[in-house]
């Protein structure tokens, strides 16, 4: 396990290396937060991210297109949505702020694809084969659903773009770097990486010491959004639940395979059960004092 915790550690120095630092926005005061460069080039960046389509051109409320439940979300959760938001506002700090563009990318590239490979090659190792299938499984799930099928079904805007009349909240997305991102808000694709990485790794890893640090990880993830302003709660909710559930999925199939792995008595299970780096290191160093002590015989 300490082999494992070393191995986690590097790689999220290395990913977080692989990492560029968003360029922040200089801090703003209220009486001119709107009569800055920084607001026309955030505006004027938010257009280019949100490409106006000639059905959505007709909406009065977004400049992009949304579907019912977008809508939906936008209505029924507005006044929960902005009291997060204003409690969220209350945490601004102009040294947190950098910080917490830096860390929120522990639930996005590169750090996601770079911990797939590491499950891929952790899966060689007998020992580490089920939690490493259960977090390959988990990462391919939740991505699918949460950027393939739901972000682009919901459509719902990005919050700077839907409140991009409401001076209080521009003040506040303002204030934490006026991040743009290209993609849709519903659900929260970082949330939904945190959580099912967190809950694969709290059902698979055995050592109880550290399995409950997991969900830590996924809570924090998920708040740095709301910090940010890049996503309202509902989002953040959303991609917790679809998380969690591709979490719990992708145990619950790594567990059904490696019992059929370790039951077959032949074929293609039985050679993936069989293989093990770890075991074949552990054979090569136990046959070279053999194979030492065997040579003055033949002489």
């Amino acid at each position: 396990m300490k082999r494992i915790l070393t191995i986690l550690l590097t790689l999220l120095v290395t990913a977080l290396a692989l990492c560029q630092i968003p360029v922040m926005a200089e801090p703003v005061s209220a009486e001119n937060a709107f009569d800055t460069p920084a607001v026309v080039a955030t505006a004027a960046a938010t257009e280019k991210a949100e490409p106006v389509s000639a059905a959505a051109s007709q909406e009065e409320d977004a400049k992009t297109k949304i579907s019912a439940v977008g809508a939906w979300l936008n209505t029924t959760f507005a006044d929960f949505d902005y009291k997060v938001f204003t409690l969220f506002s209350k945490l601004h700090r102009d040294w947190l702020t950098p910080v917490i563009h830096y860390l929120t990318m522990l639930g996005d590239s590169p750090f996601v694809p770079v911990l797939l490979v590491f499950a891929i090659i952790m899966f060689m190792w007998k020992k580490n084969r089920r939690w490493a299938m259960a977090l390959f499984f988990a990462i391919i799930i939740g991505t699918l659903v949460t950027n393939v099928i739901v972000k682009p079904l919901i459509a719902r805007p990005r919050p700077y773009v839907s409140l991009a009349n409401d001076q209080q909240f521009m003040q506040w997305y303002m204030e934490a770097g006026a991040e743009v991102e290209s993609d849709k808000s519903f659900p929260s694709g970082h949330t939904t990486a945190a959580f099912e990485i967190g809950i694969t790794l709290m059902l698979a890893v055995r050592n109880k010491g550290i399995k409950w640090l997991f969900p830590l990880y996924s809570i924090f993830i998920a708040c740095t959004r709301l910090y940010l302003c890049v996503h309202y709660c509902t989002d953040v909710i959303g991609g917790m639940l679809i998380g969690i559930c591709a979490g719990v999925l992708a145990y619950c199939i790594s567990r059904s395979l490696m019992s059929w792995m370790e039951e077959s008595e032949g074929g293609l299970g039985r050679r993936l059960n069989d293989f093990d780096l770890g075991g074949k290191r552990k054979k090569k160093i136990q046959a070279e004092p053999l194979e030492a002590d065997a040579e003055p015989l033949e002489e």
